[in-house]
């Protein structure tokens, strides 16, 4: 992608930790909204109803039911510049629509 730095291939050569997620298991409380945020980033609703596709390589499974869990790490999502800037007016929208929800971009925005 253009927004990314080359990677050196002695990088590539020696991979350390986790390089692909293909699919993320994720109890929710609230689909629509988890849905929503997801959509801001550039999903797309998947074919089974509680899942979100990344791109073609990853998905989102949010059953909605208890016990809620939070991802305690990072999840990076590749995009090219033009697809950076409208994941960055995606989740700005996302946080003017979801009165009380904080939204944090690692860009500062």
């Amino acid at each position: 992608f253009e927004s990314f730095p080359p990677v050196a291939p002695s990088t590539m050569a020696q991979p350390r930790g986790l390089l692909l997620l293909e699919h993320l298991n994720l109890n929710v409380a609230d689909y629509p909204a988890a849905g929503a945020f997801l959509r801001a980033l550039g999903c797309q609703q998947a074919a089974v109803k509680s899942h979100m596709n990344c791109g073609p390589h990853t998905q989102f499974h949010m059953p909605t039911t208890t016990p809620v869990q939070q991802w305690r790490g990072v999840v990076t999502i590749g995009y090219t510049a033009a697809g950076l800037a409208e994941a960055a007016e995606g989740v700005d929208g996302f946080a003017r629509e979801h009165e009380g929800v904080t939204v944090s971009r690692g860009d500062g925005g």
